[in-house]
C-alpha cells in the first residue's frame, strides 16, 4: 500500500474512493483560492518518489492560470486500438539482425526503361544485381504485384500519371516465415527508392493480412512525391482490420524493415496509414500528408503506428480525418490516433500540424525504451484527447492544442494501466493548451495496486479556457 500523497491541499484534487475503486467525490477550492494562486505567479506540488501524484509548476499571469479541478467519469480500458497482427508463428529459424542492413545503391548504374504495356517486375529482373540501376516508369497504369530484391529506383512521370496498381489476385510472399500479401514487397536487405508515381488498391480480401507497401527482410525504402491510395476492398470500405496501407518491420513474422518519406501522400486506407514495428525498424516521415476517412463508423483508424519497440521521427506532416463513430467508439472506450505509439520505442514527433482526429498522439513506451519527444506540433480539433501519455517518459514541448465545441475532452493527459511495468513520465513546458471541456492537464491510474503512476511535471506552460486546468485524480486522502 502506497504511503499518503505529501500535497500542498491549495492545488491538489482529491479522490475519494469506495471499496470498489471508483470515484465517488472530488473536491472543489474556491474561486478565492484559484486567485490567489494567479496572483502569486508560481505554485507547484510535489509529492514524495513513492506516492501517487504530479509535480507542476506553471508561470504567468493572466492567460497562465489554472482552473477548478473537475472529475473525469473515463473507464479504465486503454483507449488505443492499434492494427494488432495475426496470431502467426515464424518459420524463419535464425533471428534477423538488430537494426537494418541495407545501403544506398551505387551511383553509377544504367537508365532501363518500361512503356505501358511492359513490365516493370521484368525490368527489376534485368537490373544490376550489384545495383545502382534506375528503372523509368512511363505514364501509364500498370497492374502488377512488385518483389523488389534489388537496389534500385523506380521513378514515374508523377503521382497520378504513373500508376502501380494492385492485381484482383494478390500471391502471399515468398520470403521465409511470412504468409501477408502486399502490392509491392522489398526485402533481400536492399535499399530501394520510389520517386513520382502512385500505388493503388483496391486489394483482395487479406490472409491473413494485406499491405500496399511491406518492407522487410532488413530492407530500406526511400520515397518521394509518392501517392499511396486505396489500399482497401474493391467491395468497399468496412471495419477489415487486416488492410494496411504501408507498412515495415513485423514481430509476428520476424522482420525488420525501414522506411523514409518526403512530400508521400497516404490516403483512402482501410485501417492504418503507415506501420513501423519490431525492435530494429525505423522510419523517418517528413513533409508529407496522410488523410483518414474521416467521420465514419466501420472501423478505428489509425494515422501512423509505431509499435513493438520500432522507433520513429515524424516531422512538418499534416494528418488529419482519423475519426471513428461506430457504437464501439467513444472517450471512454476506443478511439482513433493521428500518431499511435503502441510499446514503441524512442519518437521524435515536432512541427506535424494534427487536425480532425479523435485523438492527436499517444506516447505508449516499451519497458526499455528511451524518452520520446513531442514537439512544436499543432493539435486542433481533436474530439478526445490532444496527447495522450502512457508508460515511459515523454518530454512534451512548445505544442499548440486548441480545443473547440467538439473537443477535446482532455487536453494532455497521463495515464497508468494494469500490466504498465514503468512510470508514466510527463515533462510539460511552454505548451499552449485551451478549451479542452473537462481538463487542460489530467492524471489517471486506473490499476492503484501495482507500482506503476502517472507522473508530471509541468512548467511554464499556458493553460486557459477550460473545466478543469489540471486533474489529478490520483491524488488520496
Amino acid at each position: 500500500m502506497r504511503p499518503k500523497s505529501t500535497r500542498n491541499k491549495l492545488v491538489s484534487a482529491r479522490r475519494m474512493t469506495g471499496k470498489n475503486g471508483k470515484t465517488r467525490s472530488l473536491n472543489s477550492y474556491s474561486f478565492a483560492a484559484l486567485s490567489l494562486m494567479v496572483l502569486t505567479m508560481f505554485f507547484s506540488v510535489n509529492t514524495s518518489a513513492q506516492s501517487i501524484g504530479a509535480n507542476f509548476s506553471l508561470w504567468g499571469v493572466g492567460e497562465y492560470i489554472v482552473s477548478l479541478f473537475h472529475n473525469d467519469s473515463a473507464s479504465g480500458e486503454r483507449r488505443a486500438q492499434p492494427f494488432v497482427e495475426p496470431n502467426t508463428t515464424p518459420q524463419r529459424v535464425n533471428e534477423p539482425p538488430s537494426s537494418n542492413l541495407a545501403s544506398p545503391c551505387p551511383s553509377s548504374g544504367v537508365t532501363i526503361n518500361v512503356v505501358p504495356g511492359g513490365s516493370i517486375q521484368a525490368a527489376i529482373n534485368a537490373a544490376n544485381p550489384l545495383g545502382g540501376d534506375k528503372i523509368k516508369v512511363a505514364a501509364g497504369t500498370y497492374i502488377e504485384q512488385l518483389v523488389i530484391n534489388k537496389c534500385v529506383t523506380i521513378e514515374g512521370d508523377g503521382q497520378g500519371a504513373t500508376i502501380i496498381k494492385s492485381p484482383s489476385t494478390l500471391a502471399p510472399s515468398t520470403t521465409s516465415g511470412v504468409t501477408a500479401q502486399s502490392i509491392i514487397e522489398t526485402r533481400s536487405e536492399k535499399f530501394v527508392t520510389m520517386t513520382d508515381l502512385t500505388v493503388s488498391g483496391p486489394v483482395p480480401s487479406p490472409l491473413p493480412a494485406v499491405y500496399g507497401i511491406f518492407v522487410i527482410d532488413n530492407s530500406a525504402l526511400k520515397m518521394n512525391n509518392v501517392n499511396v491510395t486505396e489500399i482497401r476492398k474493391a467491395s468497399g470500405f468496412d471495419g477489415v482490420q487486416e488492410i494496411n496501407s504501408v507498412r515495415a518491420g513485423s514481430v509476428s513474422f520476424n522482420q525488420i524493415g525501414t522506411l523514409d518519406f518526403t512530400n508521400v501522400k497516404i490516403d483512402k486506407y482501410q485501417k492504418t496509414g503507415v506501420i513501423v514495428s519490431r525492435a530494429g525498424s525505423s522510419a523517418t516521415i517528413a513533409n508529407s500528408s496522410i488523410e483518414g476517412e474521416g467521420v465514419q463508423t466501420a472501423i478505428a483508424q489509425n494515422g501512423i503506428q509505431v509499435s513493438d519497440g520500432a522507433t520513429a521521427t515524424i516531422t512538418n506532416n499534416t494528418i488529419s480525418g482519423n475519426v471513428c463513430d461506430n457504437a464501439a467508439c467513444s472517450f471512454s472506450t476506443y478511439y482513433s490516433y493521428a500518431i499511435l505509439g503502441a510499446e514503441s520505442g524512442a519518437m521524435t514527433v515536432s512541427g506535424n500540424t494534427i487536425n480532425n482526429n479523435d485523438a492527436g498522439i499517444l506516447s505508449w513506451h516499451s519497458a526499455t525504451a528511451s524518452a520520446s519527444n513531442i514537439s512544436g506540433n499543432l493539435l486542433t480539433n481533436s474530439r478526445y484527447a490532444g496527447i495522450d501519455l502512457d508508460q515511459g517518459t515523454t518530454n512534451v514541448t512548445n505544442n499548440y492544442i486548441v480545443g473547440s465545441a467538439s473537443g477535446p475532452v482532455v487536453g494532455v493527459g497521463a495515464y497508468s494501466y494494469g500490466g504498465n511495468s514503468t512510470n508514466t513520465v510527463g515533462n510539460l513546458q511552454m505548451n499552449s493548451i485551451t478549451d479542452a471541456s473537462q481538463t487542460n492537464i489530467g492524471l489517471y491510474d486506473f490499476n492503484t495496486s501495482d507500482a506503476a503512476i502517472p507522473t508530471v511535471t509541468a512548467n511554464f506552460n499556458r493553460l486557459s479556457g477550460s473545466a478543469g486546468g489540471v486533474n489529478n485524480t490520483t491524488t488520496t486522502s
